[in-house]
């Protein structure tokens, strides 16, 4: 059976070499890695400038608060330079409506605002967004924003999209809207009559109110009829008059009427053939569903139905905003 054998050695062990000094011609290479590591840590910890963009928040000041009736204020919001994003599109013919995201920040709810202008997205224009909004009771967000003042910050995503106009798609555009709904006709308005271009449709547009005092902005709306009368029309319409006021006292220009059959057939007519007509509906859900039908999942569009269907109009003649 074989035995392994371990030996011992006991002679003295051979001294240590000394250590090598490293070369001199690693220390230029050395700091050089140690800078670039520095330099690329302090690239990748660097604070994003605070643009506007639809995929980040940002924080903006309100700058003013202006009540428009009990419960609807217009929040102006400084907007500086600084914030805007480049620009939304390459085509210089479309005309688009945008919406500004606002965020609750302790329950994570949004919901999207019209602004009064979308030139407060282009750096040659106002450094400051309207956006008008309703308080409701039992809202999740609006409470909120009422319960803000001057000088407190909202938080804010956006421009986005809602919908744009090209010349070549539609030549009159038409509007059904009530109580705040009416920030997007406003803003194409602005817009359209701001612009220098000859491509800007005929302009109608239908605002149905609980009452006259509740119509929202038309000192400005009447202001831009008198500006272009030959593009743009006004129609009011009030569920009832103001307490303490009669027929004789009420405005002239207000129709008492809902946003039914009988009067938007008066107002808007049928479809007709060769018309390039769009219809935007916006306003509460409850007044959008009788005059273009209910959305669809998901907050789309769906199908047309309501008053719009019975006088004629087309998914594509029709946007629900």
């Amino acid at each position: 059976m074989p035995v392994s054998v371990r030996r011992y050695s006991t002679a003295p062990s051979p001294p240590s070499p000394p250590p090598e000094r490293p070369s001199n011609r690693l220390l230029p290479l050395t700091a050089g890695f140690v800078l670039l590591a520095g330099g690329a840590y302090l690239y990748l910890a660097r604070e994003e400038p605070p643009l506007l963009g639809y995929d980040r928040w940002t924080p903006v000041k309100i700058k003013s608060i202006t009540p428009l009736t009990p419960e609807t204020s217009l929040f102006r919001l400084e907007v500086p330079k600084a914030l805007l994003p480049p620009g939304l599109g390459s085509d210089p013919s479309a005309r688009p409506i945008l919406s500004l995201f606002v965020k609750e920040p302790n329950l994570q709810i949004q919901r999207a605002y019209t602004p009064l202008t979308s030139s407060s997205f282009n750096p040659s224009g106002p450094a400051e967004l309207d956006l008008v909004i309703k308080r409701y009771a039992d809202g999740e967000l609006s409470p909120y924003i009422h319960r803000l003042g001057p000088g407190d910050e909202l938080t804010v995503r956006g421009p986005a999209i809602t919908w744009y106009y090209r010349p070549q798609d539609w030549d009159e555009v038409t509007f059904v809207v009530g109580g705040t709904g009416v920030a997007p006709a406003y803003q194409f308005v602005k817009d359209m009559l701001s612009a220098s271009s000859i491509d800007t449709p005929k302009v109608s547009i239908v605002y149905a109110s609980p009452s006259p005092s509740r119509i929202l902005l038309k000192d400005s709306l009447d202001a831009f009829r008198e500006q272009d009368p030959s593009r743009l029309s006004l129609h009011y319409l009030a569920d009832r008059l103001d307490p303490n006021t009669s027929s004789k006292t009420a405005p002239q220009d207000v129709t008492i009427a809902f946003p039914d059959g009988m009067t938007l057939k008066k107002l808007l007519g049928k479809k007709e053939d060769g018309k390039r007509r769009v219809v935007i509906v916006c306003g509460p859900e409850g007044m959008v569903e009788a005059v273009a039908g209910p959305r669809g999942r998901n907050f789309s569009q769906g199908r047309v139905g309501g008053v719009l269907k019975e006088l004629g109009f087309t998914e594509r003649e029709v946007v629900k905003l």
